[in-house]
C-alpha cells in the first residue's frame, strides 16, 4: 500500500512540475499572479436606423441623419459638456413612454433590462422619466445589452454613429439606445481611447466618413458632483447640420421647455497682435473668424499642428501661466516641440504634455495637448 501511495506521489509531483515548466514558457517566470492583458473584443457598428441583434423594442426612423462626426482625435469626452450632444429644439426622437410600456408589460424584459442598469424593475417608470433625449454627435463606443430571452441580457461592445438618439442620465451617461430600447454603459477596458489604437476590430458596415482615429467615448460627470438639472445641447438642423447656436434642455423634460438659441460665438484672443501664426495651410479667414494679423510669412515651427478644440496659449506649460493668445477649433499652426508640465484633464482628454508654438508677435506660447489633434509618437513634433 506504502508503495502504491509513493508512486501516486511521484507522478503528482512529476505533473506539477510539467504544468509550472509551462506557465515558465508561456508567460515568463512568474508562476502565480502573472498580470493578464485585457482581451480584445470585437466591436459592432451599429448605423442609424440600425437596432443591432436582439432588440428590447423596435422604433425605427428615429435617429438623425446628417450628423458629421465630431474633428480631432477620439478618446473621452464628457458627458456634462456643452458640446457633447445635439438636439432638435421642441422635438424629442426618444419615446420615453413607449419603452416603459413595453418593459412593464413583458417581467422577462422589465428583469433583464432592469438588471442591465443596476436598478430594480419596479423602478424603470421613475428611473425612465428622469433621462434626457439627445442626438450623438460623435461616433461613440458603448457597452450596449440585447435581450436574451427568459429575463436575461447580453453585453456586447458597439460604435453608434453620430446621429444616434440616446437618453442619458443626471451625469451625461448614455443609458438607453433609443431605435431598440437597449440598456447601454460605459464599455469594457481593452480599448486604447488615449492613443486611438484598438486591439479589437470592427465588425459591420463603415459608414462614410468612419475612421477609427475618431471613435470615441463618454466620460460622464464624476458622481461625487451633484446631478446636472440642465443639459446644455448643440442646435441641429432636421438634416442634421448644426446651426450654430445652442440651448439648455432641462433634464427628464421632453423639448417643450427648451430655451431659445443663443448663437457660439468664439471668444476674441486677448491681443489678435500674439495670436500664433496661422500654418499656410491654414485657410482664409472669413467674416466670422476672430481677427489675425499675421501673414502666412510668420515665422514657423518645425511642424504643423491642428487645434481641436479652443484653448488659452499660456506663457508658460501651466494652468497657471498668463494667457497670451487663443488657438481655435479646426485652425492649423506651427509647432517648435513640445515639453512635460502641468496635467490638464480638459476636452474629453487628460495629458501632462504641453506644444510651443511661435507667436506672430515674437516669442512663443504654450498650449496644452488636450486641445491638440495631435500625438507625441507620431514624431511630428520633437521635444524640446
Amino acid at each position: 500500500m506504502n508503495s502504491i501511495l509513493a508512486r501516486r506521489w511521484a507522478k503528482s509531483r512529476l505533473r506539477m512540475a510539467a504544468l509550472a515548466t509551462v506557465l515558465v514558457l508561456a508567460g515568463g517566470t512568474c508562476l502565480t499572479a502573472c498580470p493578464v492583458a485585457p482581451a480584445a473584443e470585437d466591436l459592432l457598428m451599429l448605423g442609424i436606423g440600425l437596432a443591432g441583434p436582439d432588440p428590447f423594442l423596435h422604433a425605427l426612423g428615429i435617429d438623425l441623419e446628417g450628423v458629421t462626426s465630431g474633428g480631432g482625435t477620439g478618446g473621452g469626452y464628457g458627458g456634462g459638456a456643452s458640446d457633447a450632444f445635439g438636439g432638435t429644439r421642441r422635438d424629442t426622437q426618444c419615446d420615453r413612454e413607449q419603452l416603459i410600456a413595453t418593459l412593464m408589460n413583458d417581467p422577462g424584459k422589465a428583469s433583464a433590462w432592469a438588471a442591465a442598469l443596476k436598478i430594480k424593475p419596479r423602478q424603470i417608470p421613475g428611473y425612465v422619466r428622469k433621462l434626457t433625449s439627445v442626438i450623438l454627435r460623435k461616433d461613440t463606443v458603448v457597452q450596449n445589452h440585447g435581450y436574451k430571452r427568459k429575463g436575461k441580457a447580453g453585453a456586447y461592445l458597439s460604435v453608434l454613429q453620430a446621429g444616434m438618439a440616446v437618453l442619458v442620465d443626471l451625469f451625461g451617461q448614455p443609458v438607453v439606445k433609443c431605435n431598440c430600447g437597449n440598456p447601454l454603459g460605459q464599455p469594457k477596458s481593452g480599448i486604447d481611447f488615449e492613443k486611438s489604437t484598438y486591439k479589437s476590430k470592427y465588425k459591420g458596415k463603415h459608414w462614410r466618413g468612419f475612421t477609427r482615429s475618431r471613435v470615441s467615448v463618454v466620460e460622464p460627470r464624476p458622481h461625487d458632483q451633484p446631478p446636472m438639472k440642465k443639459i446644455t445641447l448643440t442646435e441641429l438642423s432636421p438634416t442634421g447640420e448644426t446651426t450654430g447656436a445652442q440651448y439648455d434642455r432641462p433634464v427628464g423634460s421632453n423639448g417643450t421647455r427648451d430655451t431659445t438659441p443663443e448663437p457660439v460665438e468664439p471668444s476674441a484672443s486677448p491681443d489678435d497682435t500674439v495670436d500664433p501664426s496661422p500654418s499656410e495651410s491654414t485657410s482664409p479667414s472669413t467674416e466670422t473668424s476672430p481677427p489675425d494679423s499675421t501673414s502666412p510669412s510668420a515665422p514657423g515651427g518645425a511642424a504643423e499642428v491642428t487645434a481641436s478644440a479652443e484653448a488659452p496659449v499660456r506663457a508658460s506649460p501651466s494652468t497657471t501661466g498668463e494667457q497670451l493668445s487663443t488657438v481655435h477649433q479646426e485652425r492649423v499652426y506651427p509647432a517648435d516641440c513640445y515639453t512635460e508640465g502641468e496635467g490638464v484633464s480638459a476636452h474629453g482628454r487628460a495629458s501632462d504634455l504641453w506644444v510651443r508654438l511661435p507667436l506672430a508677435a515674437g516669442g512663443t506660447g504654450w498650449v496644452t495637448a488636450t486641445a491638440l489633434d495631435w500625438d507625441s509618437a507620431d514624431g511630428r513634433i520633437p521635444p524640446c
